[in-house]
């Protein structure tokens, strides 16, 4: 109300005590997916995300942040784009007006769209 952002953290997927970074946002919606709350075993992966065409978790990403107008949307979005993959979720989000997103690897490397609030 007062129009000031907020301020965002982006959790660490390997450390959720601590944030990856944080961002400045407002105005729309924003949703987190990743392996690291539901993990089954240490080295995440096998966690509770599950791709449909191969039975097994995604072993690319760690963590995807997708901001939208609204969070469902978001909120489905983060977990298609853990399943495809970093090419994949970029195809599909470069697609989609008013969407942009966060991914991180395994490696903790992190890959953003050109509007994702910046850190």
């Amino acid at each position: 109300q007062d129009g000031n952002l907020w301020k965002i953290g982006i959790a660490h997927p390997r450390n959720v005590s601590d944030y990856w970074g944080a961002v400045s946002y407002s105005n729309g919606a924003m949703a987190t997916s990743g392996d690291y709350e539901q993990a089954l075993n240490r080295d995440f992966t096998y966690h509770h995300i599950i791709s449909p065409g191969e039975g097994l978790s995604p072993a690319e990403l760690s963590s995807v942040t997708v901001t939208a107008d609204n969070t469902a949307y978001a909120d489905a979005l983060a977990t298609a784009a853990m399943v495809m993959g970093r090419d994949g979720a970029f195809g599909l989000i470069s697609k989609l007006s008013g969407v942009e997103a966060l991914l991180i690897d395994k490696d903790m490397k992190g890959y953003q769209t050109s509007g994702f609030p910046a850190f």
